[in-house]
């Protein structure tokens, strides 16, 4: 199984995934991180020598091996599912977990982790803007998970295996 966990910077992708990895038994995969070590520089610095196209580009050939890959719990950037053939392409080979803490509780987050360099978080209202841009997409995911301001990482990721546990019942 692949588990993708999509949602906007600052929703705790990384982190929750880390925890929901381990949790499974499962391969753990930070998109963002896979693309640095390709390219032998940071996100910030992809951004600033090839633009957002040229960063788009690496995470879709990212994507694609992670999911030709071994089952994991993919932790995405903020800006892969507005793509059409990215969301295909994990609807296809895995399931997608929207983690959604809400605009001003991920605005929050950012501004109190400086220590990562964000390209397109410039400041509060364009992360609002850019949110809205990007629900659409989050709302195709196959499961939506409201995350309350105060709920941590290990809180997010059991909530997101008892998820998954209620769906393969399901079935």
């Amino acid at each position: 199984m692949r588990i993708y966990l999509i949602g906007f910077m600052g929703a705790g992708k990384t982190t929750a995934g880390r925890r929901l990895a381990r949790r499974l038994g499962l391969a753990f995969v930070d998109l963002d991180a896979e693309i640095e070590a390709e390219a032998g520089r940071s996100v910030a610095e992809i951004f600033a020598a090839e633009g957002e196209a040229g960063f788009r580009e690496r995470e879709r050939r990212a994507l694609g091996r992670v999911a030709a890959g071994p089952e994991a719990v993919v932790a995405t950037g903020g800006g892969l599912p507005l793509s059409p053939a990215n969301r295909d392409l994990m609807r296809a080979t895995g399931v997608t977990v929207w983690l959604d803490p809400g605009v001003e509780t991920a605005i929050t987050r950012l501004a109190g982790a400086p220590g990562r360099e964000r390209p397109l978080f410039a400041d509060a209202e364009e992360a609002r803007r850019l949110y809205r841009r990007r629900t659409p997409a989050y709302r195709t995911a196959d499961h939506r998970l409201r995350i309350g301001p105060e709920e941590g990482p290990h809180r997010v990721a059991t909530r997101i295996a008892t998820l998954l546990e209620e769906r393969r019942c399901a079935t």
